[in-house]
């Protein structure tokens, strides 16, 4: 996988929001293989290792994911389907 891209600070900050407040997001990212994914999660944890930032979080199944940070695209509320503030898209 590539290097590690730092994220905008307010994007981190509305993440540490969702965490915070128990909201679901809906994010687009890139997994390993470069293939696009989405997913509706609930963040429960933002952590840094081995040089890049990841989210954990838990869909409305209970299924636990862990996404790096800088390869989620479209990160958006999943009530209102506005994006997070400081997103690239």
């Amino acid at each position: 996988m590539k290097a590690y891209k730092p994220i905008p600070c307010m994007l981190h900050e509305q993440y540490e929001f969702a965490a915070l407040k128990m909201r679901y997001i809906e994010l687009v990212w890139l997994d390993e293989g470069g293939t696009e994914r989405s997913i509706k999660v609930k963040p429960i944890d933002l952590f840094a290792k081995q040089g890049a930032e990841y989210l954990k979080g838990k869909t409305p199944a209970g299924e636990i994911c862990l996404l790096r940070l800088d390869q989620i695209k479209s990160p958006v509320w999943a009530e209102s389907g506005e994006p997070l503030l400081g997103s690239r898209d």
